[in-house]
């Protein structure tokens, strides 16, 4: 008896779990998403000026000006000094952030603070790659403006001198008139500390730099008539 009990109860279960596989439906449905880039303007824009890319070409020394040094003889360029890659913000940064500092390489070398660095950089010379040596002097300079929440006046700092300057100028727009600009030798550093805190506001930076103090390298056994010179230069975000 107690069989026929559990063999009933069985049947009954089975049964009602028949019924629910047959109450369900088929499901389809999609999570759809959209949005909207709210700034497609570049925080830094870059250049190396047009006039210095003519200022680079046509120049000339005569042979006999070399200084022999070793195996090598020297040419002193008295060529100008040439502004080379420049850049700005050209509006305001809301906060600091990650992804906003640049980092220059000049040459291979990293352009991170006010101090001029010596740049070497290989000649073709008749058609002859690594014929020879360009050396020359980079200098850097920048300008930096922000804001502390809470804090009406904002900071406003720039390097020393003509160089200091053309880099305040590219942000000077942003600046209130009376406010005052303080001259710093660390103000790549306050672009690079300020730029990637969140709790500064309102920021703007600019970079400046001159190529000067230019001279040859040859070996005085194959010294070219013609000769041409690259200095690359990359700047990457961190």
């Amino acid at each position: 008896m107690k069989k026929l009990v559990l063999s009933l109860v069985a049947v009954s279960t089975m049964l009602a779990a028949g019924a629910a596989n047959a109450a369900q439906t088929p499901f389809n449905g999609q999570l759809d998403f959209s949005g909207a880039m709210t700034s497609t303007a570049p925080v830094w824009k870059w250049e190396i000026p047009a006039a210095s890319q003519t200022a680079a070409k046509g120049w000339s020394t005569t042979a006999d000006s070399g200084v022999v040094t070793g195996a090598n003889t020297v040419f002193t360029l008295d060529n100008a000094d040439i502004p080379f890659i420049q850049g700005y913000t050209p509006d305001a940064v809301g906060e600091g952030g990650p992804g906003l500092v640049p980092t220059i390489t000049v040459a291979g070398n990293h352009v991170l603070t006010d101090t001029p660095q010596a740049l070497d950089v290989s000649v073709t010379g008749d058609g002859k790659a690594d014929a020879g040596t360009m050396k020359m002097t980079l200098s850097g300079a920048a300008a930096t403006a922000f804001s502390i929440p809470g804090v009406n006046t904002p900071e406003v700092y720039k390097t020393a001198g003509a160089l200091g300057q053309s880099a305040y100028d590219m942000i000077s727009k942003h600046v209130d008139a009376g406010v005052r600009v303080f001259d710093a030798a660390t103000t790549m550093s306050y672009i690079e500390n300020r730029l990637s805190d969140v709790q500064y506001v309102n920021q703007v930076a600019s970079y400046a730099t001159n190529l000067g103090k230019f001279s040859l390298s040859f070996p005085t056994a194959s010294i070219p008539d013609a000769w041409t010179a690259t200095v690359p230069v990359t700047v990457t975000y961190s």
